[in-house]
């Protein structure tokens, strides 16, 4: 036997998820708005290597598939394959390779869109909260300061908590690069307060 109130949970879930899919999506089409500009220019390092090599600049023009890609992982996709579908868009020249800071644009507006959506959804959630002048609770000054810690987490977890700036370019020091040969040249990440080099 399936209880009522089982079933009804897991409608709910769904209709979350859901929601939550949409959301993300709405995020990434203001993202993509947002980052045209970007999309559209070729990297500084690719610039100088085409100058110092004497060849043309190419004409970058965005892919319609890989940006459907990028909605259709979005809504029905894996983090692996949305990451993969951000990766293959920013690659401009399709050539599977990406500078440092193009690396760290796929990162970062791979994961923007979740965050959006998470501080979306918890400030809905924020605001539906029922008032409770006992328990200070559901108030008008309550919400507002709930919506400005909220706002402030989301904006310092990737930078603080999960030190994604740093981490990219720990991961980009150490990876395999075709303009060295295979070879390592330098893993200077940055310096802390002290002067210490990581």
């Amino acid at each position: 036997m399936v209880c009522y109130s089982h079933i009804c949970v897991a409608q709910f879930f769904s209709d979350m998820c859901l929601l939550t899919r949409l959301s993300m999506a709405q995020h990434t089409l203001a993202l993509l708005d947002d980052k045209f500009p970007a999309l559209t220019t070729e990297a500084d390092a690719d610039v100088d290597r085409r100058a110092l090599a004497s060849l043309p600049m190419p004409t970058i023009a965005l892919s319609r598939s890989a940006l459907d890609l990028v909605l259709v992982t979005t809504i029905a996709g894996s983090p692996q394959q949305r990451l993969q579908a951000w990766w293959a868009l920013r690659d401009g020249d399709g050539d599977g390779l990406l500078e440092e800071t193009e690396m760290a644009d796929v990162v970062n507006w791979y994961a923007q869109p979740i965050s959006d959506t998470a501080s979306s959804l918890l400030s809905l959630t924020i605001d539906s909260l029922e008032e409770d002048k006992k328990l200070k609770i559901g108030t008008k000054a309550h919400k507002k300061e709930l919506n400005k810690l909220l706002k402030k987490t989301m904006k310092h977890h990737y930078e603080i908590e999960t030190e994604a700036p740093h981490r990219i370019r720990c991961v980009y020091a150490w990876a395999d690069k075709e303009h060295q040969d295979g070879e390592l040249k330098a893993v200077h990440v940055s310096e802390d307060v002290t002067g210490r080099k990581r």
